[in-house]
């Protein structure tokens, strides 16, 4: 729409014009009222600002709550769930869908600042998208056999480096090392280990239900990575960059056998590269 200008100049050094100039420029500002009344609604409408009391946890999930009415949010636009009482408390996604009549508000978040709530105060508020994929990497060193139950699934001993939130690392006597992903996104994935007698087989798996068996065996679908040397060779990464969902186990996966190398040349690392 079109608000009208002020061309009334009313000015101190003309007294003989000024009070003529004064009523003209008063008569065309109550003209702009209603002009700049239905501006401010607009903008207002147009708002992607909010605040909800919907009960919510911190998770990479869908999530689904109740905001202010007649607002602009549409599907796809990235937008910040922040706890309005302590701002480093988020949820960061993007609008899947949303009802300006009821303040229905569903986001997909796909990153949160840490595990919390549950909480009942939120400020919404769009958001630039998240292009930079940040530094999240884990890298740990030194072979400490396999788990006991998870008798495959390779151990290390040291943390060499965790930084980051979307990865999460454990180390289990019993299940052996897993890396489980907190964010959909593009990850490399890098192993190498060393022989101690004859051939060894290394590899890695993705969600894996197969731990007590040899990673040349288990279903090719879990198997992104495979690797068959013997100890005559130095010892040979193997390497892939791979698509990621939250939710995802990665396990270093083996034969169980003649991987007795505690040293710094087995290691094991997955960084994220890109989000998608």
């Amino acid at each position: 729409m079109t608000i009208d200008l002020i061309t009334a100049d009313p000015d101190t050094n003309d007294p003989a014009n000024f009070a003529a100039q004064a009523d003209l420029a008063w008569d065309q500002l109550k003209l702009m009222i209603p002009q700049l009344n239905t501006a401010i609604s607009a903008f207002n409408f147009n708002a992607t600002n909010s605040t909800s009391t919907t009960s919510l946890s911190s998770s990479i999930a869908s999530k689904s709550l109740t905001v202010d009415v007649s607002k602009s949010y549409q599907v796809g636009m990235s937008v910040i769930i922040a706890r309005t009482s302590d701002a480093t408390k988020w949820m960061f996604g993007d609008v899947t869908s949303y009802n300006s009549g009821t303040g229905a508000l569903v986001v997909n978040v796909r990153l949160i600042s840490a595990t919390f709530g549950p909480f009942t105060d939120w400020t919404i508020s769009q958001a630039g998208s998240f292009l930079s994929v940040g530094d999240h990497i884990v890298t740990v060193h030194a072979g400490n056999g396999h788990g006991s139950t998870n008798n495959k699934i390779r151990r290390f001993t040291t943390t060499l480096e965790s930084t980051g939130t979307k990865i999460t690392y454990a180390d289990s006597a019993t299940l052996g090392a897993s890396f489980t992903i907190n964010e959909n996104g593009l990850y490399e994935i890098y192993y190498q280990d060393s022989a101690s007698s004859t051939t060894v087989k290394i590899g890695v798996s993705l969600n894996s239900a197969q731990l007590t068996t040899s990673v040349a065996s288990i279903t090719l679908a879990t198997r992104l990575l495979f690797l068959e040397f013997d100890n005559t060779m130095n010892p040979i990464p193997i390497s892939r960059i791979v698509k990621l969902s939250a939710g995802d186990v990665i396990r270093p996966h083996t034969a169980g056998i003649n991987l007795t190398d505690s040293s710094d040349i087995t290691l094991f690392s997955i960084r994220a590269i890109a989000n998608v």
